[in-house]
């Protein structure tokens, strides 16, 4: 141990006849104490111990080497807000190490279109329906090189239509990595073709490929290898292929955008010997928003550019570079937290040398993870994120026994008075989309200030000879409150004004709207808090009573401000 080594550090000048009681001093402090071990994915969170006399705030990887014995809690808080924090209850052994692994989950799919990595021994399952209508393609180019004939059409008894079922499995793994399989069979049915439209469906190029995520940027590299099919009636490429893909998913406000880049390397026909297959350029876009925690209407467009085939012997021109632009609209239903359903309408609108279509497409995804929730050979203890402990020692000694709440959050104007009359900074702008200026152009007046950190919310509360509610006094206000969905200014991208909407017993926006600075009920070594979830959060995350304190940084935030209480003497 760290202690123990600077111990017998200081053993080696000593005289002799002391020898004996410092190691012994020294081996009984080594046994009073354990280790504890924190490491995350991603490795950004902030490691709060707070039943500690002098909280502990470290990034991870954390490390402790002089842990009392005991149970100790531990707040993970996820330096990107697009993650769950999450609490442990972790038993601390003397002279033992304990280790704490943890992955963060995302709060919710208005964070991210889809996590393009799954967690560590998460397996998911995707599986899909497609049905295609062709409808034509462009001709050849004729004499005139810059004419193009018109798209053809086929006879009102003869068009032909195709099937797939595509099945897609995945598997995470530490690190971001993920192996991945797909194994689809499909089906194209020509009227012209009766002999080969009655063999039915059968396997379409298979593959499997293996992905790497760098967790902080949610962009990664994927490397596939795809089996070709040479069955007539099948959507088989004709070519075995090597895949190299860039992909990423981002989020900008409050719209969610994911995109690949890629290249297929086709190899020789399968069907024609002599024949190298032209390799395939090809970008993929797709991007949505959020709709009541559970729709995400989207957008999708595929490009796809084919080069034309060679021949291996001569490497004379054999047929054509061609290009596909694909169109789908349609929408996700996050059914619940591990299952999603996608519906589409595929329309591939501009083809070159290949057949322009229109078509359905539904897909249903879920995951389930491999693990137990409880190992046996774990020291730590999970506890429910809504049992965060707070260790109170007792309210401040000045704390009445009765108070009373601040039926609204205090307003620009009012926290700009004060910093007029005291010379305090004003807080930094926010940046809200449409609202330039917020703190500081009078028509937002009547809007919570944010931006302030809990020093300016203390200076403030004391200015106006009032002060923030403790954790204790904001949980005893609200706890009876019986709140819905239309009650809370939350699922939105700013922030309303104070008083908009009333939750009982004459309070306003105490959920939602904006966070509220609390006072944490210890005496000493004190965290920072807040309370009340915001205006971005989802209304299904501000509904969860559980959820309503959490910890922050004390320097403040666009989304936090502030209410009062006044003491009744």
């Amino acid at each position: 141990m760290l202690h123990t080594n600077k111990i017998r550090r200081s053993i080696v000048s000593a005289p002799r006849w002391m020898g004996a009681p410092l190691v012994l001093v020294a081996a009984a402090f080594a046994q009073d104490r354990g280790s504890l071990v924190v490491t995350t994915v991603p490795d950004s969170a902030v490691v709060v111990l707070d039943n500690a006399k002098e909280p502990e705030r470290q990034r991870t990887p954390f490390t402790n080497e002089s842990m009392i014995p005991g149970t100790h809690t531990v707040l993970l808080r996820p330096n990107d807000p697009a993650y769950k924090s999450a609490v442990y209850d972790v038993e601390i052994v003397a002279g033992q190490a304990a280790s704490l692994d943890h992955v963060f989950e995302y709060r919710t799919k208005a964070y991210g279109m889809e996590a393009l990595c799954l967690a560590p021994w998460k397996v998911g399952v995707q599986v899909g329906f497609e049905f295609r209508r062709y409808i034509g393609f462009e001709s050849e180019k004729q004499t005139d090189k810059s004419a193009v004939a018109p798209p053809s059409t086929y006879a009102s008894d003869s068009v032909p239509n195709s099937i797939a079922i595509p099945l897609d499995l995945r598997l995470g793994f530490p690190g971001g990595w993920e192996a991945h399989f797909t194994l689809p069979v499909a089906s194209k049915a020509d009227p012209k073709i009766k002999s080969e439209s009655v063999e039915g469906f059968s396997l379409s190029d298979p593959g499997f490929g293996l992905k790497w995520i760098y967790a902080p940027f949610n962009s990664g590299l994927d490397l596939t290898w795809r089996f070709g099919s040479n069955r007539t009636q099948n959507l088989g490429a004709g070519a075995d292929a090597l895949i190299v893909t860039a992909l990423t998913n981002q989020k900008w406000q409050m719209v969610d955008v994911a995109a690949n880049l890629g290249m297929a390397i086709r190899m020789a026909s399968l069907s024609q010997d002599d024949v190298e297959r032209g390799d395939q350029l090809f970008a993929k876009a797709r991007g949505g928003f959020l709709l009541a925690d559970r729709f995400m209407p989207l957008a999708q467009a595929g490009f796809q550019y084919t080069f034309a085939d060679t021949k291996t012997k001569n490497d004379s021109a054999l047929g054509k570079d061609n290009f596909q632009l694909t169109l789908t609209p349609g929408f996700i239903w996050y059914a619940g937290r591990n299952f999603s359903l996608e519906l589409g309408v595929p329309l591939t609108l501009v083809a070159s040398n290949e057949e322009t279509s229109w078509g359905a497409h539904v897909s249903a995804a879920f995951d389930f993870s491999l693990q137990s929730k409880a190992k046996a050979t774990t020291t730590k203890k999970t506890a429910a994120l809504s049992a965060y402990p707070l260790q109170a020692e007792g309210v401040p000694g000045s704390s009445p026994s009765n108070i009373l709440f601040d039926s609204k959050e205090v307003s620009n104007a009012e926290y700009k008075d004060f910093c007029d009359k005291t010379g305090r900074e004003y807080p930094a702008d926010p940046e809200f989309t449409g609202m330039p200026g917020y703190f500081t152009d009078s028509k937002y007046g009547g809007y919570p200030v944010v931006k302030i950190s809990i020093d300016d919310a203390r200076a403030y509360a004391a200015w106006v000879g009032k002060r923030l509610p403790t954790v204790t006094e904001w949980r005893k206000e609200i706890e009876s409150a019986t709140l819905n969905g239309n009650m809370l200014a939350c699922g939105l991208e700013t922030p309303e004004l104070v008083g908009s909407r009333h939750q009982g017993s004459g309070l306003y926006n105490v959920v939602g709207n904006v966070a509220e600075w609390v006072e944490n009920d210890r005496k000493v070594g004190s965290v920072a808090y807040i309370a009340g979830g915001f205006f971005s959060l989802p209304r299904e995350r501000c509904l969860d009573k559980g959820r309503w304190v959490d910890v922050a940084s004390p320097a403040g935030a666009k989304y936090i401000g502030m209410r009062l209480v006044t003491e009744v003497k």
